[in-house]
């Protein structure tokens, strides 16, 4: 294979390669956070729409096989499993005609990020009650008051962790 000399700055390829990295680099971020909090289920009124597809069995079997790998109570239902794909599945959609077609999808990607953030806010208040009933059930349950002790200071950590997220 031979190099031929297109006249391009060495500097100007590493800044594209950099810039690159760093889209790709973001893009993966915001994978991550629809693959962890997803969206949630209803909006700030309380409406929701139900979605009916048919799947084969084995991509259904495909989905139980991830929820099945994930860390235990990640997703508290299939449903939550199910939005959490479906809103990587939408941002990765974006990514992919953006990148091929040049199309622009800001008002759509703003809404899913803002849906993603509303997700999360609801999965860490969920979380912070559940170690509030938690701590309840330890303090007011059976056990020896050094055992008792232990448990609250690990659930005071949990609880100092969720407020810094």
């Amino acid at each position: 294979m031979e190099l031929k000399e297109t006249g391009e700055n060495t500097l100007d390829i590493e800044k594209a390669l950099h810039e690159a990295y760093e889209r790709d680099q973001a893009f993966w971020d915001e994978i991550q956070k629809l693959v962890m909090y997803g969206v949630s289920a209803s909006d700030e009124r309380g409406h929701w729409v139900e979605i009916r597809v048919r799947v084969r069995p084995s991509q259904l079997d495909m989905i139980t096989g991830v929820r099945e790998k994930h860390p235990p109570g990640l997703y508290k239902s299939q449903a939550d499993l199910v939005r959490s794909i479906i809103a990587a599945g939408t941002k990765t959609h974006f990514e992919f005609f953006k990148r091929k077609k040049g199309y622009s999808w800001n008002e759509l990607e703003e809404i899913l990020i803002s849906l993603n953030i509303l997700g999360r806010q609801q999965r860490l208040q969920e979380l912070r009650t559940d170690v509030q009933r938690a701590m309840n059930d330890v303090v007011n349950g059976p056990g020896t008051v050094s055992d008792k002790a232990n448990i609250v200071d690990l659930l005071n950590k949990i609880e100092q962790k969720i407020a810094h997220l």
